[in-house]
């Protein structure tokens, strides 16, 4: 096989998606980056098979075999079982296994009440089906070889250490801990995966990103400008209302964390939590906000008191109500790539 004939499997490609988990782990300075790039650059290693590559070409009409497995069985066996391995490079090895292997079908369970693994049988009920020697083999020799990985497992390792520095202890909390970083990991491998797809699919740079951050400023002041001509804050409830705003307001300035803001129905605290926000995005450089809402009905609320208070901006946005046809509906499309199974 040739690097030719295998074009979603070439090492420019894994390298885009290695790149972009970097990137993420980066932006958000969660000190993992080369246990992302590992997990990136791996996850794909079981395409490498004279059968999968007949299936990419065309000659095959369906997938011939699972190709998530591969990955994550060169894991299980080079570094979760070898002899020297401590709790931190199992944990390690363990978070690589599970990302890798669930990156189409989601986590597996470790360990079940019964003491069985569902991980581990399933990666050995995999092995003789999905051609994992052929697949490493390939992998080892076009696109990165041991010692590259064993450099990026290492590197691993020590971020893990660093993360977790009391990890030989374990606990309940330390097993939350745990999980969340996982799911985090698979979480960005699955964005990254799907991303660059999509831009392979419409021709686009997947790091060439329309992620500018909005003027925040200028937003803040489009939205103090609405509130000296429609939000009376002088009289009543609505003075008090004021209030509360200013309050916001001034808190905006504090650096990021959890901050909770307690106000009765109708306190207002969507134009409240606005104003915090686009001072607080402002203040702190940050590219995004985001409101959650358990419901859709005060979601598409919130979304028209937003616009109307920003004099109609993003009146184009995609308002995510865990479907992505919604998306697709309103022509973001390529957007919709990346929330497909939210």
């Amino acid at each position: 096989m040739s690097l030719r004939n295998l074009p979603h499997l070439d090492d420019g490609t894994l390298l885009e998606i290695d790149e972009a988990m970097d990137l993420y782990t980066r932006r958000f300075d969660l000190g993992l980056a080369r246990l992302a790039e590992l997990i990136g650059l791996m996850h794909d290693m079981g395409k490498a098979t004279r059968r999968f590559e007949a299936y990419l070409s065309g000659k095959l009409a369906v997938s011939p075999h699972h190709h998530a497995p591969a990955g994550a069985i060169y894991a299980y066996r080079r570094w979760f079982l070898r002899s020297e391995a401590d709790a931190c490079a199992r944990a390690t090895a363990q978070i690589v296994m599970l990302c890798i292997f669930g990156h189409h079908a989601g986590l597996s369970d470790c360990l079940d009440p019964n003491g069985w693994s569902p991980l581990l049988n399933g990666l050995e009920t995999e092995a003789a089906s999905v051609h994992v020697n052929e697949a490493i083999a390939w992998f080892l020799e076009n696109v990165a070889d041991a010692d590259r990985l064993d450099a990026l497992f290492e590197g691993a390792c020590r971020e893990f250490d660093t993360l977790f520095p009391d990890l030989p202890k374990r606990g309940s909390r330390m097993d939350a801990a745990l999980g969340l970083v996982c799911r985090l990991l698979l979480s960005i491998l699955v964005d990254a995966d799907r991303w660059d797809a999509a831009c392979l699919e419409y021709e686009e740079n997947p790091f060439a990103s329309s992620d500018h951050a909005p003027d925040w400023n200028a937003l803040l002041n489009t939205f103090e400008n609405y509130r000296k001509t429609h939000l009376n804050c002088t009289e009543g409830v609505d003075r008090i209302r004021g209030e509360i705003s200013d309050a916001c307001f001034e808190k905006a300035l504090s650096a990021p964390g959890v901050y909770s803001l307690s106000v009765p129905t109708g306190g207002g605290k969507t134009y409240s939590s606005l104003r915090y926000a686009l001072r607080h995005a402002a203040h702190n450089g940050h590219s995004r906000i985001f409101y959650i809402i358990p419901y859709n009905t005060i979601l598409d609320q919130n979304a028209k008191d937003i616009r109307e208070a920003l004099d109609n901006y993003g009146q184009n946005e995609n308002k995510h109500h865990c479907m992505a046809r919604r998306m697709v509906e309103r022509g973001g499309r390529r957007e919709a790539e990346r929330f497909a199974e939210a």
